[in-house]
Order: C-alpha cells, then sequence, then structure tokens
C-alpha cells in the first residue's frame, strides 16, 4: 500500500488546486477531516504520522515513522505547494512536527484544542513559538485574559460562538454527557452524579456517548447508560431517538480542550454547563 501511495506522491501536487487544499492541518485523528493534514499518534519512544490528502477519485494516505522518515517526510512536504500550516493539537505532538513550520519556513497559525502553550515545557519555546504564529485562536472569550498573560507578544483570536439554542421550556430527564472521560476528576464527578441520582430516585437519566475506560462504572451505577449506537444512524438521530433533549457538563473551569459546546452544537442539542 505504501509503495502505492508514494507513487502516487508525484501528482499530488498538480491536484493541490484549491486554498483548502493548500493548508496542511496538523493534529491529532481529529485533524484528517480537513482537506489536506498530517495526523500522528504516540507508538512509545517512536510515533507515527499520515499525510492525507482528500483529492478526487481517491484519497491520498502516506505513513511516516518518526523520527526514522523525518527527512523522507521532509522531502515530501516540500515537493507540494503547501502555503500555511494550521497546528490543532500541540499536547505530546512530536517534535519532528513542531519545528515542521521552522524547516519549511511556512506562515502558521494554532487553533488550540488543549493548553498546552500555557504549560511549562523544557524541550518547547512556546513563547517564541506563539509570537511567530500569525494567529492563535481560542474557543471562546473566557480564555484570552489567561492567554494574552501568559503569551503576551500573540495575536489572539476567538472563533466565532455557534448560534446558541433556545433551553427546553421544561426540565429536561435525558441528558447527553457532554464531557470527555478521559479526564479522571470529571469522570469521578460524573460517577458520584449517577450514584446521587439512583440513590435519591431523581428523575434523571444520562447517556454516554463513546467508549471510554470509565464506561462499565458508570453504567454500573444504574442512572447512566450508553447511547444506543444504530448501524446506519447518524449521532444526532439517535439522540433524538433515545428522547435526550440537552447535554451536560460538569467541567467548573474549561480550557481550550473542553469540547460540550461543540458537541452540543452539532447534535442541536441545548447546552447545561
Amino acid at each position: 500500500r505504501q509503495a502505492l501511495q508514494r507513487a502516487r506522491l508525484a501528482q499530488l501536487a498538480e491536484q493541490l488546486t484549491t486554498s483548502q487544499l493548500k493548508q496542511l492541518h496538523i493534529g491529532t485523528s481529529t485533524a484528517s477531516q480537513a482537506p489536506l493534514s498530517l495526523t500522528w499518534r504516540n507508538k512509545g519512544q517512536h510515533a507515527q504520522a499520515t499525510l492525507h490528502a482528500g483529492v478526487l477519485p481517491l484519497a491520498l494516505s502516506l505513513d511516516y515513522q518518526l523520527p526514522a522518515d523525518n527527512q523522507q517526510l521532509l522531502q515530501d512536504l516540500r515537493s507540494l505547494p503547501v502555503t500555511e500550516l494550521i497546528y490543532q493539537n500541540l499536547a505530546n505532538c512530536p517534535v519532528e512536527l513542531y519545528a515542521l513550520a521552522a524547516q519549511l519556513e511556512k506562515p502558521y497559525r494554532i487553533i488550540c484544542r488543549d493548553d498546552e502553550l500555557l504549560a511549562p515545557n523544557a524541550c518547547r519555546d512556546w513563547a517564541n513559538f506563539a509570537r511567530q504564529a500569525q494567529s492563535i485562536q481560542l474557543p471562546w472569550h473566557a480564555l484570552r485574559e489567561r492567554y494574552a498573560a501568559a503569551l503576551p507578544q500573540a495575536t489572539i483570536l476567538i472563533e466565532p460562538v455557534p448560534q446558541t439554542l433556545a433551553a427546553n421550556a421544561t426540565v429536561p430527564s435525558t441528558l447527553l454527557i457532554a464531557d470527555s472521560l478521559s479526564n479522571a476528576d470529571i469522570a469521578e464527578q460524573w460517577l458520584q452524579l449517577g450514584r446521587r441520582i439512583t440513590r435519591d430516585k431523581l428523575p434523571l437519566v444520562l447517556l454516554i456517548p463513546g467508549d471510554s475506560p470509565w464506561v462499565k462504572p458508570l453504567l454500573a451505577t444504574g442512572a447512566i447508560h450508553a447511547l444506543p449506537a444504530t448501524q446506519g444512524l447518524r449521532t444526532a438521530d439517535a439522540v433524538l431517538c433515545a428522547g435526550c433533549t440537552a447535554a451536560l457538563s460538569l467541567e467548573h473551569n474549561p480550557g481550550a480542550s473542553w469540547r460540550a459546546a461543540d458537541l452540543a452544537a452539532e447534535l442541536g442539542l441545548p447546552l447545561y454547563a
């Protein structure tokens, strides 16, 4: 497969004709939804990066093992008419990808999907990285003060606010868990809430979308259920069929990685947070 994909790489430059296809999005798996992306996942001391181009009639996908294939990656990217890099995830980002902007001498933007820019890191000069970026885009205005204080020379922008949905006329009885359960502290809060609902016989049902190591103990509370997964049915439709009318977040101090608002907007649910 790799050999076939590499054979197509020579023609890829001619296919990157739109401005969107010339913007390289760098991040975890969510970045792969972009027309041109470089995604990564860590594997112990190594990382695998995947260059993906959504070109017709057949998308291109080429893998690189880092750091071994770093020079090949640089060579391939230099052969493409990339005009801008867009970093979407910086937490645990391989150093080879962090260095791409300087090595390719391309302008870059940062769309914050985590708060890594605020974290001390002996191996990353985040202040300089932020200062040289064309802009740093934050998901909401409440984060501006925190970022401006830590990165005073950075150009900070705020994402457009999605249209706010009206709250339910009646108190919802079935709610979707909108928090990421990868955060143990938040997962523990949901566990306590589920137990309280059962203990106090509260008229509430909570639904979990997706999978998590916390699913089993949460389901054991009796108040929390897995969102039914029906083949061919969109998540938004599954939520509707389950009688869910709102999303709920227990995060008290959300950072840039908080995706509850995006999830609620995507599913057409008002968010209680």
